[in-house]
């Protein structure tokens, strides 16, 4: 039976309406990229690549960066012969770009650590490629870095805190005062070899495993730190500017001769080894997480260095800004004493939450010198819209920590020290990292996909290390000649990729009398 003419007649301008309508749909978002493209343009643009060089800048380039945050907003870019630099500083931005866009801005680019932990490889954890392998293998191993997992290596990791900490009263008592730095990092790799590969502690810093990984460090630091601005030596922003062939090559040469059979020796050694460890853990898992050999030494590249460097600038600045504050050290230590008088134990980071003011001085510590000032520098797969501006394809993303840290929208006063303003919430930071970022109360570890893995490992440590210390001794500045004081430089600190270190510093470190 024939169609109507009624019925035709309603068809057809019901398909006409249809087609209408996505042609106008086609239309519509044919003008919103126009706009877009020419609203992009307008993305403020402070200077480019030979101003960076020629220009001589007062401050460091974090600091830098979050002036021109405040002159021109929460996005800007900088232009230079190879990449498009876009740095972002605004939580919703943050979220929309980084967490909700985070399929097109989740692929690392070069950085000169990237070539010494994995030679460049683009495979691994932190420093991957872009495929969806390195998801897997990143919720490997922050299943293996558990609460139960961290806490079963107490005993040991406690032991070789309490040994730093003699050894600085020691030196101080031999020289007047100590660089604590050598002592930081020999107790740090002993604890994450111990952690990773079941590894016995070093005995002495002349351990041959010990030397090779303060090799591999030394390097890195070498090859990837910029000059502060004190020293005024050559340009402090060579990470934003042209890749260095030469840096390159070296960085590269050092992962195949000193990092690659280092990590291979250790793993295999690790298999044998009677006690547990990281390495053990992820072989039980590697069905589960479709892990291979190789995945398995490339994490264990980036856990061994990326952590090693982690633990080391976060215990430095501690103790510098320790030693900025006696009245932070007065308050922690009255929060010891008073546990230890009504338990009758040293507390272990189970009982953190007895510790309301170490709790807010240590998130202060990581709000006010962040051990990141940038994010690890992503590159975008494919053009990222947001708020009316586009982000082209390859463009190389930043988000501006040390700018987030100096909101004084979010935190007052941010250009002060003041762990009181975090005393309103006890929860440890491996759980408010979790938080949205607006209940956030910093952002040193990241967020979204790419959050810090380690987070408890890093809080658990560092809380041993403070109570330890702060048990036994008072740390204050060391002495000229003349007796006048010398405190930590904390301004003026070095910028090694995105990770910002504080120079070498002197301290003493004075035994108490007994607290019992």
């Amino acid at each position: 039976m024939g169609i109507s003419g009624k019925y035709f007649a309603i068809l057809s301008a019901s398909v006409a309406t249809i087609v209408a309508a996505v042609y106008v749909k086609r239309a519509m978002i044919r003008s919103r990229r126009r706009r877009l493209r020419l609203v992009h343009s307008q993305i403020p643009n402070p200077l480019n690549d030979e101003e960076l060089q020629d220009k001589k800048f007062s401050t460091l380039p974090s600091q830098t960066i979050t002036q021109w945050h405040q002159q021109y907003g929460p996005l800007f870019e900088i232009n230079t012969s190879e990449h498009k630099w876009v740095f972002v500083s605004d939580l919703e931005a943050i979220e929309a770009i980084f967490i909700k866009k985070s399929v097109e801005t989740s692929l690392h680019s070069y950085s000169a650590w990237r070539s010494i932990v994995n030679g460049g490889c683009g495979s691994g954890i932190f420093f991957n490629g872009g495929e969806g392998k390195w998801k897997y293998l990143k919720t490997a191993l922050r299943d293996v870095l558990s609460p139960a997992f961290c806490d079963s290596f107490e005993g040991m990791s406690r032991m070789e805190i309490e040994r730093c900490t003699r050894s600085l009263i020691t030196q101080t008592g031999n020289h007047g005062s100590v660089n604590p730095s050598l002592y930081v990092r020999f107790a740090v790799v002993n604890i994450v070899l111990y952690i990773a590969f079941g590894k016995p502690f070093a005995e002495s810093m002349n351990d041959d495993t010990f030397k090779r990984i303060e090799s591999v460090l030394q390097s890195y630091h070498k090859l990837a730190a910029t000059p502060t601005v004190a020293e005024g030596q050559g340009c402090p922003w060579s990470f934003f500017l042209k890749s260095n062939p030469s840096k390159s090559k070296e960085s590269k040469l050092i992962y195949r001769r000193q990092v690659q059979p280092l990590i291979q020796l250790l793993v295999k050694s690790a298999r044998t080894d009677n006690s547990h460890n990281i390495v053990k853990q992820l072989d039980r898992m590697r069905e589960d997480y479709h892990m291979e050999e190789d995945d398995i030494h490339k994490i264990m590249e980036e856990f061994v260095f990326i952590s090693c460097r982690t633990l080391c600038a976060s215990i430095l600045w501690t103790y510098a800004l320790l030693c900025h504050h006696p009245k932070a050290q007065t308050n922690i230590s009255q929060e010891f004493i008073r546990f230890w008088k009504q338990n009758n134990y040293f507390p272990t980071f189970v009982d953190q939450s007895n510790f309301r003011y170490y709790t807010a001085f240590q998130k202060e510590c990581f709000r006010y010198r962040p051990i990141f000032t940038f994010s690890a520098p992503r590159k975008v797969t494919k053009d990222v819209y947001y708020d009316g501006l586009i982000i082209p394809k390859d463009a190389i993303l930043l988000s501006s920590i040390h700018a987030l840290h100096n909101d004084s929208a979010h935190y007052p006063e941010p250009e002060k020290f003041v762990p009181e303003r975090f005393l309103y919430d006890t929860n440890p930071m491996h759980k408010t990292s979790r938080n949205c970022l607006r209940n956030r109360d910093h952002f040193a570890f990241g967020w979204g996909s790419r959050a810090c893995p380690g987070v408890y490992m890093v809080e658990k440590l560092l809380f041993d290390v403070v109570i330890n210390l702060m048990s036994q001794c008072n740390v204050r500045p060391a002495l000229t000649v003349e007796g006048d004081k010398l405190y930590p430089d904390i301004d003026n600190y070095i910028e090694a990729g995105v990770m910002a270190v504080p120079v070498d510093f002197k301290a003493r470190f004075i035994e108490r009398d007994s607290f019992k």
